[in-house]
């Protein structure tokens, strides 16, 4: 933790812990990291839901590894309720 504090904004780190899924949290402190997101972009990416996007994009382009079954469900599920358009193929 203090090597992440050096790097990150206690902003950004509030903003992250407030994520109550480990993957999404572990995603958006790499990309503050990397990116070096002020904390404005990265509420404003939590908020536009980029992890979730980008997660089905590697569903539908079959990049996700089996390991992460239990967290694809989860995302189809979310995908399915929130995304998915009227006569747009169920994904499998």
């Amino acid at each position: 933790m203090h090597a992440l504090s050096a790097q990150l904004s206690w902003t950004h780190l509030r903003q992250i812990i407030a994520l109550d899924d480990p993957l999404r949290r572990e995603y958006y402190v790499e990309m503050c990291r990397l990116e070096r997101w002020s904390t404005r972009q990265l509420q404003d990416r939590i908020e536009s839901q980029l992890f979730e996007r980008l997660v089905a994009i590697e569903l539908k382009t079959g990049h996700l590894k089996a390991e992460h079954k239990g967290q694809m469900e989860l995302y189809l599920r979310w995908l399915a309720k929130n995304e998915q358009e009227e006569g747009e193929a169920v994904v499998v």
